[in-house]
């Protein structure tokens, strides 16, 4: 099972896209160039940075850091890494601890930001629980317009995240 959710979290490295990542550079520059934006709050590039230490992508792979940079992301409301930190802590990863409490934490969250995955995940785990028609009326979002709000606000991050949800993009 953990070796089904590293490659899980490998796979969504190719998904993330920041103003400090270009397919051009080496993965060693681009995880400095990463480094250096994830400092300065780029909110984007946090994300980024924590994807390429979850797989190891330029750097050490470190469980720990990914876990950091995701939470800096996703305390700016970044639903992609409030999703990327459920799915953490849903199958704990390293030196992460598996915990549900933070995993339904963080997919609620990303969730209530609109990020339709979080929406479906949470049906599922709420569906273990007895709650699914619950889950179903509250979250009976419009999964067009979530698309359509994530492609306009940051088309490559978005169509990169798509590419590696659905298993289309580069791996």
């Amino acid at each position: 099972m953990k070796n089904t959710v590293f490659l899980l979290m490998l796979f969504m490295v190719p998904a993330t896209w920041a103003a400090c990542y270009n397919e051009n550079e080496s993965d060693q520059q681009n995880f400095i160039n990463c480094k250096l934006a994830s400092e300065q709050g780029d909110v984007f590039s946090q994300y980024e940075l924590a994807a390429m230490y979850n797989s190891g992508q330029g750097t050490k792979q470190d469980s720990k850091q990914a876990e950091k940079w995701y939470l800096k992301s996703a305390q700016q409301d970044n639903d992609l890494a409030q999703y990327s930190l459920g799915v953490l802590y849903e199958f704990g990863q390293g030196d992460v601890a598996q915990s549900d409490q933070e995993s339904e934490k963080w997919y609620r969250l990303a969730a209530e930001n609109g990020n339709y995955f979080a929406q479906n995940k949470l049906g599922l785990v709420e569906q273990k629980q007895g709650q699914y028609e619950t889950t179903i009326k509250a979250y009976q979002g419009d999964s067009d317009s979530w698309i359509e709000q994530k492609r306009e606000s940051n088309p490559n991050l978005f169509d990169r995240f798509m590419d590696w949800a659905l298993g289309t993009g580069e791996q």
